[in-house]
């Protein structure tokens, strides 16, 4: 299968990817791997071209079985990286709040602000370490679930030929 700039138009791709498209592929590209991959690191959705085919029902089945089992892996990871955060959170708060209370009623407000300052910079530390560790577990998930797309696309084009 050829994808051209009549096909992506045809098919209704955003302009923007079809300017893409026709800046790597002037004339008209074969739907492969590399293709697909190569237009997927151009920032071209390759997901519009699995809704334009559509996809075989057994392509679809495995993608979707790969997605879900993705989604459940990152789902987990994202689990376990907040309930860190939100254990550390709690610990911060309750030092913040123990600070202070021992302490004589005039001073209270002055080391209650210090705590709390050091809370929300204890906080921030706590917020990017969660933002960093979620990273490798969003590419993941994108490799597995952009793989799974390509390969069902391929199945769907090639379905029955020997490629």
């Amino acid at each position: 299968m050829k994808i051209t700039k009549e096909w992506l138009i045809q098919h209704r791709a955003y302009e923007n990817e079809g300017i893409k498209f026709a800046k790597e592929w002037p004339e008209e590209t074969e739907v492969t791997e590399s293709s697909l991959k190569k237009a997927k690191e151009m920032g071209i959705n390759i997901g519009w071209i699995a809704r334009a085919l559509p996809l075989t029902t057994e392509a679809k089945a495995e993608f979707e079985r790969v997605w879900r089992v993705a989604r459940d892996a990152f789902q987990i990871s994202r689990m376990v990286s907040l309930s860190e955060y939100n254990v550390a959170h709690a610990a911060s708060r309750s030092n913040a709040n123990n600070s202070y209370v021992a302490a004589p009623w005039a001073e209270q407000r002055g080391i209650f602000e210090k705590a709390e300052t050091e809370h929300y910079r204890c906080m921030d530390v706590l917020w990017a370490k969660y933002e960093s560790d979620r990273l490798p577990a969003i590419a993941r998930y994108n490799q597995a679930v952009s793989d799974a797309l390509i390969a069902a696309i391929l199945a769907t084009i090639y379905e029955g030929q020997e490629t």
